[in-house]
């Protein structure tokens, strides 16, 4: 296939402006650049990419200073069924929720309360012991 002179023409205008681009950087196209350029070149982008994979992290964890812990107080859970704007309620459950007890037999009689062993083993005791 011949090329039109158009793109002869779009192709030399790319090239002219490539080269006029780099003139404007004052070195030869792979000449050594110095050494303190290249570390703070790598250190950059290993900050931002550390920066932009750690930080969801550390804004959504319990590190952040703004994080509150969110204290439930109830749960509700509804089925309506809607039929032409019309709501029928079919189930609807809603239930307190106790304050937080640090208290062993407490937290043994609320775990009952919902049919949950709470049988520690020697080992799980233990790890609470020494990071409580």
């Amino acid at each position: 296939q011949y090329f039109k002179f158009q793109d002869i023409y779009a192709r030399l205008y790319i090239n002219r402006a490539v080269n006029t681009f780099r003139s404007k950087f004052r070195r030869v196209l792979g000449q050594q650049r110095p050494m303190l350029i290249r570390v703070f070149q790598g250190f950059g982008v290993f900050l931002l990419l550390s920066i932009l994979m750690f930080s969801p992290f550390l804004l959504f964890s319990a590190v952040n200073p703004f994080f509150s812990a969110r204290n439930l107080e109830s749960a509700r859970t509804a089925i309506v069924l809607d039929v032409d704007g019309t709501e029928f309620p079919l189930y609807e459950r809603t239930v307190n929720i106790p304050e937080r007890t640090t208290n062993e037999s407490d937290l043994n009689s609320i775990l009952a309360l919902y049919g949950i062993m709470s049988d520690l083993s020697p080992q799980s005791r233990a790890f609470a012991t020494v990071f409580s």
